[in-house]
């Protein structure tokens, strides 16, 4: 797919014009994301803990040793057209330093994720089995088709299908470099101006209708 095609069906301009990397967090975050930044260490949910340490600890010796999914700061390049917004969050952009980050495919760790959270309960009776059987198989697949963030840029591993890049970012984002894209509601999602002038009229007791999709 070139890079033409590719973009029809994302959200965003490519990162090669914008520099941007995209990060999604729930706006309960949001006030201590603002006045501290995103912190390597911090920043990943606790469930994803023990899940991404089964990946650190099966990570090839050919991997940089600093790259580490369990202190990394998750990112996207891009989103698709059709991308499903979850409620109560906010959609933040900002640079990064492209010689700290790395590339991997969200698809082939979270194939994973079910069966690795499941495993110990009872009900679910062959999720152990698949976990022994397949899961480090799963895993090096995962760091097998991993590539640094300069890389990707040269190959755009990006642009395939079925490969959908998630960005580990293994610095630090200052808050003076984050920017609020959009947040989402049940029912819309707004940049901050338009998220003001709905909560004015609210304040004036005239609700102003929110459309019903993202607009860019």
């Amino acid at each position: 797919m070139n890079t033409t095609e590719n973009q029809r069906k994302n959200r965003f301009c490519d990162y090669k014009e914008t520099g941007l990397v995209y990060h999604v967090t729930n706006i309960m975050d949001l006030k201590e994301i603002m006045e501290n930044g995103l912190k390597t260490n911090l920043s990943c949910n606790e469930r994803y803990t023990e899940f991404n340490r089964y990946f650190d600890s099966l990570k090839p010796q050919d991997i940089p040793h600093w790259v580490k999914r369990s202190t990394a700061i998750y990112g996207s390049l891009n989103f698709k057209i059709e991308h499903y917004w979850h409620s109560h969050s906010a959609l933040l952009a900002f640079n990064i330093n492209e010689d700290e980050c790395w590339i991997g495919n969200e698809n082939s760790a979270n194939i994973f994720y079910e069966p690795f959270i499941l495993q110990d309960i009872g009900v679910f009776k062959y999720a152990k089995e698949l976990v022994k059987t397949r899961g480090s198989q799963w895993v090096r697949n995962y760091w097998n088709n991993s590539l640094s963030f300069k890389k990707n840029l040269k190959d755009r591993r990006d642009f395939e299908e079925g490969y959908d890049a998630e960005v580990l970012i293994m610095h630090d984002i200052p808050p003076k470099d984050i920017r609020i894209v959009k947040i989402v509601s049940d029912h819309c999602s707004m940049n901050i101006s338009e998220w003001d002038e709905k909560f004015l009229y609210m304040s004036k007791g005239s609700p102003k209708g929110c459309p019903n999709y993202f607009r860019s």
